[in-house]
């Protein structure tokens, strides 16, 4: 599985993630993801994935159980949306410094700054 800490941008993860899989089990289909996931169409995800669409929490729940990612680190990815979804710069500051401290003392790098 791709690690969560060397992204900074959650849709970017996502999609390494999903298309990771689909190397893993005999070619899953992005269309198979999203059945797993549970969304209505696969056209609910891709729209996810080109940022047409917000990430809320119950659409990352959705992603997350498929990709199986321990707390760890579906608490970084969750504070990377919400990171992503914030308008202000302040709360983009405030969610930087959040990421440095979720980060594993290895992989603690300030790639935000």
């Amino acid at each position: 599985m791709l690690s969560v800490y060397n992204y900074s941008d959650p849709i970017a993860y996502i999609s390494d993630s999903i298309y990771y899989i689909s190397d893993q089990a005999d070619g899953m289909t992005l269309s198979e993801f999203s059945k797993q996931a549970g969304f209505r169409s696969p056209s609910q995800l891709i729209d996810i994935l080109k940022g047409k669409k917000k990430i809320s929490d119950s659409v990352l729940n959705k992603i997350t159980d498929v990709l199986d990612i321990d707390k760890a680190d579906y608490m970084y990815l969750y504070t990377l949306v919400s990171r992503l979804n914030s308008s202000s710069e302040q709360k983009k500051l405030m969610y930087d410094l959040f990421l440095n401290d979720l980060k594993p003392a290895k992989e603690n790098c300030d790639i935000f700054r």
